[in-house]
């Protein structure tokens, strides 16, 4: 008897992530943190994104798992704020990266961090 093929995938239905569940928040200059908090949502992580020195929110019952922040480029003003106040929602992890920093190379350090535990 033949194999039968498989039954097609349901549309709209994602196979979870490496990341899925996590909340990871992105601060940082706008393109390069939509680009970076995309990335992660491809591997399941519920993201927001944050301007540079802007406290992501975060709660005692959903604590954010992460926060990925990225430095502006050097030489511009202002990076001393860009990493205020990142550690105030008491995340598991701080991730402090030059804006360089592709997106998949940031993506796979965060799920090195992040894979598998999920924030009481």
């Amino acid at each position: 008897m033949p194999a039968l093929p498989c039954p097609p995938k349901p549309l709209g239905v994602r196979q979870p992530g490496p990341l899925t569940g996590q909340r990871i928040a992105v601060v940082g200059p706008a393109r390069r943190s939509v680009a970076v908090a995309t990335r992660l949502a491809a591997l399941g992580a519920l993201t927001s994104v944050h301007a540079p020195g802007h406290v992501p929110g975060g709660t005692r019952s959903r604590r954010l798992d992460g926060v990925v922040v990225l430095l502006p480029p050097s030489g511009t003003r202002g990076n001393a704020p860009a990493t205020a106040g990142a550690g105030r929602p008491a995340p598991r992890w701080t991730l402090v990266l030059d804006s360089d920093t592709s997106p998949d190379e940031i993506a796979d350090t965060v799920e090195r961090l992040g894979s598998g535990r999920r924030a009481s």
